[in-house]
Order: C-alpha cells, then structure tokens, then sequence
C-alpha cells in the first residue's frame, strides 16, 4: 500500500471510507486495548520508516505529535539549512 503525504488527498479519501472507519472504531472499541497495542505497534513499526517528516512537515501543522530532544535538534538545523540532514 502507498503512503499518501497530500493532506487534501488524505482528507478525501477520509471522507470518502467515513462509514468503514466509523465500522472499524467500533470494532476496536470491543477488542482488548493489549491487543491493539500490539498491532498499532507493529504497524508503527513498518509505516514511521517510510516517513520523512523533514520532506513537508504536515503531522506537525495538523496533529499533536511527540518529538524527543534529538529530534528538535535536526528538525531546527533543518529548517535553518535546508540541506543539513
């Protein structure tokens, strides 16, 4: 499956599986939380590689994410040079 980085595209295939992703909420309200620990684990696991949050920074624009002490180091040193990696 191919990751998807535009959020207008995102958005719209979000809107457009809106029931099955309501169906799906409720199926994972019923499993065991230690359960889906595991396979959101997992998952996180195979798709966070693939990602490159210096290529357009959206997760940070639009969602809450953690960022570690190292991590703020690279991304400020990004964001004064672009091509520092």
């Amino acid at each position: 499956m191919e990751l998807k980085h535009q959020l207008t595209e995102i958005a719209a295939v979000a809107q457009e599986k809106e029931a099955e992703n309501d169906a799906f909420r409720a199926f994972l309200k019923s499993q065991p939380s230690d359960d889906i620990d595991v396979l959101v684990q997992e998952l996180d696991a195979v798709i966070t590689p693939q990602i490159d949050c210096t290529a357009c920074g959206n997760c940070c624009n639009s969602l809450m994410v953690q960022v570690l002490p190292y991590e703020l180091t690279r991304l400020a040193n990004h964001r004064i040079n672009p091509k520092l990696k």
